[in-house]
């Protein structure tokens, strides 16, 4: 509920932004992958059963960037910021952040 009174959550998005998302921004960042050169933070749910670890993995070793972390939890699915488990991944995703500030 609190994510939804502060518009952050959409349950009307249209089908452009959806493919703009999941398949133009994932084929463009697959397609330049090499040039990554920013930190990167990647979360993986073990038990995800839309994106296979091994997925998160290569994409992982395919960039380029120094400061790189991959980061999966044992135990939690796809949506790991609405597991109960939510303020360990989030605690996790602050610190990372605070390391680099």
């Amino acid at each position: 509920a609190a994510i939804r009174s502060v518009g952050i959550r959409q349950s009307n998005s249209r089908a452009g932004f959806y493919y703009q998302f999941l398949i133009a921004d994932t084929d463009y960042l697959v397609a330049n992958r090499k040039k990554y050169t920013y930190s990167c933070l990647i979360l993986q749910a073990e038990n995800d059963k839309i994106i296979d670890k091994s997925a998160s993995e290569k994409r992982y070793n395919n960039i380029l960037s120094k400061d790189k972390t991959l980061d999966a939890y044992k135990g939690l699915f796809h949506e790991i910021l609405n597991e109960p488990e939510k303020e360990l991944v989030i605690a996790a995703i602050l610190e990372w952040i605070d390391t680099r500030c």
